[in-house]
Order: structure tokens, then sequence, then C-alpha cells
């Protein structure tokens, strides 16, 4: 099973990393991918910041809050003027072509070791404002309200009628069939007055009481993950839909920070069996996750 990420393991983790750079979240998104850490949005919510947690681990920081952040960022607004904004922009655009604004500025930031995002907000309207003054060509993403509506139908229909909030991002955002949940709440509000605008309705991800129209008794499955997301204080997504390409399968938990799935085999499952096999493995192609099975037997 994946390591559940306590504070005591979190500064454990802390300590162990190189000393190189000092510890911010883009760092720590880099160690994330080596497994070497957890999240840092997980770090975030255990300690209340990434400098409290590297504070306890006394390690050194360089995140920026409140005072020290506006101070920063005033100083990059100062540094940049529309006429160097667009130059970095233009040069940008000969090396990366025709893509999204936003990508086009992490990708100048990344090169460059800045950030402009400020900065452009100052002197432009928007970032797609800021290309148009640049005369520079960029790839439009911005998906309009009837281009969502259509989606979220078709994307409901493959789903077999239960598509739930989660699903967006972890399914058919990963398949580019549609765009983001912030764009949706952006746009209508909230996901639900998108979905009632649809004319669909989001299947409750906490807890689906039906499995192919048949009741379940799961008071042991939801006593098992209930004490495991009270002992690691972390949230587990319960009947959790994972949409394969030949149907759709349940997961009983579902921990998104960890990306991990779990399984709650009962005593009347004896053993795990082929088919139980290749549907695991069905589940690990989609979600690319690690898997761990509570044997009560």
């Amino acid at each position: 099973m994946k390591e559940i990420w306590t504070k005591k393991i979190i500064i454990m983790a802390l300590k162990r990393l190189p000393q190189d750079n000092p510890i911010n979240k883009k760092t720590l998104c880099k160690y994330n991918e080596k497994q070497l850490i957890c999240d840092p949005t997980i770090i975030a919510h255990k300690f209340g910041s990434i400098k409290n947690a590297c504070k306890q681990a006394n390690i050194r920081c360089d995140c920026l809050y409140g005072k020290e952040h506006m101070e920063y960022m005033a100083r990059l607004n100062i540094k940049y003027n529309k006429e160097n904004l667009i130059q970095l922009l233009k040069q940008g655009y000969k090396k990366y072509g025709k893509i999204a604004p936003t990508n086009l500025i992490l990708k100048i930031n990344k090169e460059k070791n800045i950030d402009i995002r400020g900065a452009i907000k100052k002197h432009f309207i928007s970032l797609k404002q800021a290309c148009i003054e640049a005369n520079i060509e960029f790839k439009d993403t911005d998906w309009p309200k009837e281009k969502i509506l259509e989606a979220l139908r078709n994307i409901y229909n493959e789903s077999g009628g239960t598509l739930t909030k989660a699903d967006i991002n972890n399914i058919f955002l990963k398949q580019k069939k549609i765009c983001i949940a912030k764009s949706i709440r952006d746009k209508f509000g909230s996901l639900d007055k998108a979905a009632k605008e649809a004319g669909i309705k989001f299947v409750d991800i906490t807890f689906r009481g039906k499995r192919n129209g048949r009741e379940r008794d799961n008071s042991i499955e939801k006593k098992i993950l209930d004490k495991i997301q009270y002992d690691f204080d972390i949230p587990i997504l319960r009947q959790f839909i994972v949409k394969t390409e030949k149907t759709i399968r349940y997961l009983d938990g579902y921990i998104p920070q960890l990306n991990l799935a779990i399984e709650v085999d009962e005593p009347n499952h004896k053993q795990v069996n082929v088919q139980d096999f290749l549907r695991e493995q069905e589940i690990k192609n989609v979600l690319n996750c690690d898997f761990q099975r509570i044997k009560l037997y």
C-alpha cells in the first residue's frame, strides 16, 4: 500500500530531500514526481502552509505569503512594462509557436526563471489581450457554453447515466472530451447549474446504494473505509466510477491525493480470481494508480 502521509512521515521525507535548493511548491512538485514526497497540496493541508512544514522540519523554504508575496509581485510588476512584456511574448512565440496563452506564459517563465503573470495582469486585460497586442497568433482553448453543454450530455451518456463531478477531471478531462471544472464554474456558476442546463444530474460521489440497478449491503466496507479516512485524516471517494474501454468499473474507495484505489474483499470473497485480476488491471490502466486490497477473510 502506498505510504499514508501523516505529519510525522512528511517531516521525515522533507528532511531527506536534497538541500541544494530551498523548498517551494515548484521544487516539491518535482520531488513528488520522483516519489520522494507527497503532493504539496497535502503538505499545505496538514500544516497550514508549506512554510510551516519546512519550519517544523528545520529546512530552508522560499515560499512567500501575505505581505512578502505582495512585495515580491510588486517588484515584478515594476520590472516589466508593456514594451518588454510584448518582446518576451514575441520571443516565446518564435520559439514555441501557436499554443494557448497560458502555456506560452508558463514556458517563458520556466525558460527565463521568472514569473510575468502578475505583470501581464497589471498591464493587459488578459493573457489573450496581451497576445493580441503583441500581434501573435495563439491557440484559443476557450469553451463556449453550448460546447460545454454538448460535451456534458455526451460524457453523461458514455458513463451510462452515472456521471460524477469527480469524473469531469479524473476521466473525461484526461481524454480531452471536456474543459476543466473551473472553466465550467466560471461559465455557469457551478457544476450543478451546468448539469441542470444540460438536462442531466450528477451522481453523489460519497455513496451509491445501487450498482447496476441492484441494492448493495456495504455496511462492513463502509466501516473499514470510514476508519481509514478518520485515522489518516484523508478523504476517500466511495463507489468511485472508472470508465474503461469496455465498460464501467466501480471502486470501493479511491484517494485522489495519493492516486490510490482501495478494494475491500469481504469474507464471502474467498480469493482473488482471474476476473478480479483483469478488472484490477483495467482500472490501473485508466487511473495509472496504486491498488490496495483489504482482505477480511
